[in-house]
């Protein structure tokens, strides 16, 4: 049984080519690289806010974090679709909803429920 299983593996190893292994290779590689997309994507909600409290520099991570635009109108939340469109320099964070309707803003359309 054993010099069987040899024999066959002797010919599959005479059958295979460089071109049988390059679609091999590329799909391997993009299953990798399609992981690593994937995990980045579910790990890069996380965030770490600096701002400053009675003069006082405080640091949180917060997994719903309050931002706008500059120069918009409205706020919205990381978690909402089309806050991602927001360009990190143009972003101005807030620490609850209050402060954001404070500023004149409104929440969303569509972090709306």
């Amino acid at each position: 049984m054993l010099a069987i299983i040899q024999e066959n593996i002797k010919k599959i190893n005479r059958q295979i080519t460089f071109t049988d292994m390059v679609p091999f290779c590329v799909t391997l590689i993009l299953i990798i690289c399609f992981s690593f997309y994937i995990n980045k994507e579910n790990t890069g909600t996380m965030m770490d806010i600096t701002y400053k409290e009675n003069n006082v520099e405080k640091t949180t991570i917060d997994h719903s974090t309050i931002f706008a635009s500059i120069n918009g109108t409205t706020y919205t939340y990381s978690w909402c679709q089309g806050a991602n469109k927001i360009k990190e320099g143009n972003k101005i964070f807030f620490i609850d909803d209050q402060s954001a309707i404070n500023s004149g803003r409104r929440l969303s359309k569509l972090c709306e429920k």
